[in-house]
């Protein structure tokens, strides 16, 4: 029988076995969805669906870098969406929705360019050009809309280091991909050819895909395309913050790039005589985090909320028609890493807690940072609002995904009812495909795929059917909510277990998958009962700490890249250089050679650094001799303005030392564990403009885990103060340390600024 034919009858069945399955005495409707503004649609990217792609995710997988590829079938096929896109284009026209996402792949159009190249690059494939038009005639012949992705995670072969790789205290592939400049002059070139050729057939543009992610797992943590992993904390702190590399910088030229582009956009719009413009936006990730641990988590969880809640749309809201959203849980932050409550949170099979009240809260925030905001286009007559432009689980079993659908549109419901303008939801995804490092693992399709069949084939699963129902009649009734979530509570009861990709430390991705138990309405540790279904949480949107956190963070990267002085940023740099733990994959070209006299260790002695780095202030002192504009202190430090001068700076570098003395008294007299040992060496330097000091720092080995009063009450205070930055920063450097971070207490008060402080000791001597 043919799979057409197979995919019809299957499709027939479980139709009437669903609708015979639903409760006919309780149709209460819920939630309803309007066509005049509110759209379904389904979502793919070429990494994921295109065959005959030679990408850098091909080459990470032959290197090892993806789990669960190798050992399933037909890997390099991935879904066959470039040789036979209708099977899927059909399946979702089917499904009964209005919007298709889908994206092109700048390599395949772009294989021939070199990221050196002064000369921008277009498109360089006119015939896979011609193929991507085909296809998208192909969706709305189907009657469905385009929504178009310029960059969905995957940069070209030629953007990556040539030859061997390595971490370094700049995290992986430093300097490369996203954070050279030829970057956005390439990426805008290329966008440029494909608006001009495609622009008819597209009716949403997504300029870049979850910036954030992409930056945060290419060079931070170095687990996607080129790799190697980047382990150690404070390269991955480092790279997270320092505005001058890693992930900051690579943003930088995103938002550069996505400017450049939107303006591109309408431009080329107006110029035809387009009479409605296709509005132009991002999709942004965004998960609801929690602390695992309420008070030696929370500031944690502050310090990542605010690089990836509001960061990068505050960059760009001026240049958005609609704020794309992409949503798929909680996150338990532990550390600087994520945590694991396997008997609290129902996780998906990508290691993703269920949570849809995170949306409703979320998406709340967002507006209540933006709704009055005249910078905010997609908020000003003429912005859509915001769109849902991912939002999935990983559920082979298809045991979570119905409660898992109904309860998000019930959060978007209730969010559209308070007045807040959602227009869209793009479910992520029709079929069962390759889940980025996850591989083949994760099972987040309506629809499954047998990979042991050459052909391929498809079979919706009964979610299908209900996301089709939910699309046709455009509400949800109580009937559905029920029948779903009791399939939920009666697995639970059961004992039943869905398929994790996620290993135990809930990070590691599995080749294969392991049991894990449904416990959707079994009881939790605390006596309660684990309900995960949406409901408002009691809190009040926009008063969250990232709102403020983040906007500190804005403006001092503003100011340092306003004057080029960021002495903490160089301080954190200083010591991700000399960690201990890079010491087994990290060779710096040229190791410092002045020799340092060891200290009397407080604790027993660590194993003996490979290296040492001697800090020296003339760069630091040159940048900061240069006049500060008083509008920019003022607008930045909210301080009265003057200048920096070269004596502040020495005095910011004694300051220094004195810290990491605080430091090593901290570690002895509160019998912390961990082992710290280094010395410190000052002496006088000739340079150009007189003798300065300089500072030697030797570190041997960090590592320990402090609870502490201190930590305590700085963060009571800072919750106190909702947004007091002494108190707030002075909680965020004790958690830095409580994580093995030592220079969480350099970065974080980078943002604050020592110069802000009446006394440098008092903006040191925090531990």
């Amino acid at each position: 029988m043919a799979p057409a034919m197979k995919i019809r009858r299957s499709f027939l069945a479980c139709i009437f076995s669903f609708v015979q399955s639903v409760p006919l005495n309780n149709q209460t409707v819920l939630a309803e969805f309007p066509p005049a503004d509110f759209f379904f649609g389904l979502a793919t990217a070429p990494a994921h669906a295109e065959d005959k792609l030679h990408d850098s995710w091909l080459d990470f997988a032959h290197k090892g870098g993806v789990a669960a590829w190798k050992n399933v079938g037909l890997p390099e096929e991935r879904l066959r969406a470039w040789t036979d896109p209708e099977v899927d284009i059909r399946l979702a026209a089917e499904a009964g929705i209005q919007v298709y996402r889908m994206g092109v792949d700048w390599g395949r159009l772009s294989p021939r360019c070199q990221l050196e190249a002064e000369e921008p690059c277009g498109v360089q494939d006119a015939a896979a050009l011609a193929r991507y038009a085909e296809i998208l005639r192909l969706v709305r012949s189907y009657n469905m809309s385009v929504m178009l992705s310029l960059f969905h995670h995957s940069f070209p072969t030629w953007g990556l280091p040539r030859g061997a790789t390595y971490a370094g205290p700049s995290g992986a592939a430093d300097g490369y991909m996203w954070q050279h400049p030829n970057a956005i002059k390439h990426f805008v070139a290329f966008s440029t050819d494909v608006v001009q050729a495609l622009d008819p057939l597209v009716d949403y543009w997504v300029t870049i895909n979850e910036p954030v992610v992409y930056v945060g797992l290419s060079y931070c943590t170095g687990i996607w395309p080129p790799g190697p992993k980047v382990t150690d904390q404070l390269a991955q702190l480092n790279c997270m913050t320092n505005p001058k590399i890693g992930a900051l910088r690579a943003q930088m030229n995103m938002v550069a790039a996505h400017k450049q582009v939107y303006s591109m956009i309408h431009a080329h719009e107006s110029s035809i005589g387009r009479a409605r413009h296709a509005p132009v936006g991002i999709a942004h990730l965004v998960m609801f985090s929690e602390a695992s641990r309420p008070v030696l988590d929370s500031q944690s969880k502050l310090f990542l909320d605010s690089y990836s809640k509001y960061f990068f749309v505050d960059l760009v809201k001026s240049h958005i028609d609609f704020c794309g959203l992409n949503y798929y849980g909680k996150e338990v932050v532990e550390g600087m890493a994520a945590g694991f409550k396997a008997d609290q949170i129902e996780y998906s099979g990508s290691g993703r807690g269920i949570f849809p009240s995170g949306l409703f809260a979320l998406i709340a925030d967002f507006h209540a940072r933006y709704k009055d905001d005249p910078q905010a286009r997609f908020m000003q007559p003429g912005g859509i609002g915001y769109v849902i432009t991912e939002n999935g689980v990983a559920d082979a079993t298809d045991i979570l995904r119905p409660s898992y659908i109904i309860e998000h549109l019930l959060a978007l419901s209730a969010l559209r009812t308070r007045g807040i303008p959602v227009a869209g939801y793009v479910h992520w995804t029709l079929t069962d495909n390759w889940e980025w490092a996850d591989g083949y693992c994760p099972k987040f399709g309506l629809v499954s795929v047998d990979r042991s069949e050459p052909a391929l084939p498809r079979t919706p699963r009964n979610s299908y059917y209900l996301f089709q129902r939910l699309c046709r009649s455009r509400t949800v009734t109580q009937g559905e909510r029920d029948l779903a979530w009791g399939q939920v509570t009666d697995a639970a009861a059961r004992g039943v277990n869905h398929s994790m990709c996620r290993d135990a430390d809930g990070v590691s991705s599995l080749d294969v998958p392991r049991p894990f138990r449904v416990i959707g309405g079994s009881a939790d540790p605390d006596g309660g009962i684990v309900d995960w279904r949406f409901r408002e949480l009691d809190r009040v949107p926009g008063t969250d700490l990232a709102q403020a956190s983040t906007t500190m963070l804005l403006r001092g990267i503003s100011f340092s890249e306003t004057t080029g002085i960021d002495f903490f940023a160089g301080t954190v740099s200083t010591l991700a250089g000399l960690s201990n733990t890079f010491f087994g994959e990290y060779t710096p070209p040229s190791p410092p050679t002045p020799p340092l006299r060891p200290a009397p260790p407080l604790l027993p002695p660590a194993p003996e650094s490979k290296y040492t780095y001697s800090y020296d202030e003339t760069a630091s002192t040159a940048a900061a001799e240069s006049d500060v504009s008083a509008s920019e202190m003022q607008s930045v430090t909210g301080v009265e303005p003057r200048k920096v001068s070269p004596t502040e700076l020495r005095a910011a570098a004694g300051a220094l030392s004195r810290t990491v003395a605080t430091l090593q008294t901290a570690l002895a007299n509160k019998s912390l564990t961990g082992r710290v040992s280094y010395s410190i060496q000052r002496e006088q330097s000739n340079v150009s403009h007189g003798k300065v000091d300089s500072v030697h720092v030797h570190v041997d080995a960090i590592g320990f885990d402090a609870f502490s009063d201190r930590l305590q009450s700085d963060a009571r205070a800072a919750e106190s103060t909702r947004g007091g930055t002494h108190a707030l920063l002075n909680a965020l450097a004790a958690a830095g340390a409580c994580t093995g971070i030592v220079a969480a207490m350099g970065v974080l008060l980078w943002r604050r600024r020592w110069w802000q402080q009446e006394s440098h000791d008092q903006a040191f001597s925090m531990l």
